[in-house]
């Protein structure tokens, strides 16, 4: 988790999704708000579309905290597709993606 959040760190800084996202958890949040969420996707998207070896180094990270805690990753194929994170349930993207689940 450490060089997850060091990663993020590194690479938002100051970003304001990032420090109201520390905001909200240092308040004791057990989730953050659905904008807060929202905007920190948006600030690690544009990151990670615009630097190639953040992206990587991003995926990386996240899929070792995954790995550590046990989660099964979602790997999503096809066009408005892409997913990182985890699913315990249906997911339907009505465009024919291929959807695949592994437990790791």
């Amino acid at each position: 988790m450490d060089r997850l959040d060091g990663l993020i760190d590194a690479k938002l800084g100051a970003d304001a999704a990032l420090v109201k996202t520390r905001e909200e958890a240092a308040d004791g949040a057990v989730e953050l708000s659905e904008r807060t969420q929202r905007q920190l996707t948006d600030a690690l998207t544009d990151a990670a579309e615009s630097d190639v070896g953040f992206a990587a180094a991003l995926g990386e990270a996240v899929a070792a905290v995954q790995k550590a805690a046990g989660v099964s990753q979602v790997v999503a194929h096809g066009d408005r597709a892409p997913a990182i994170g985890t699913n315990s349930g249906i997911i339907a993207t009505g465009d024919n993606a291929t959807i695949t689940q592994t437990n790791r």
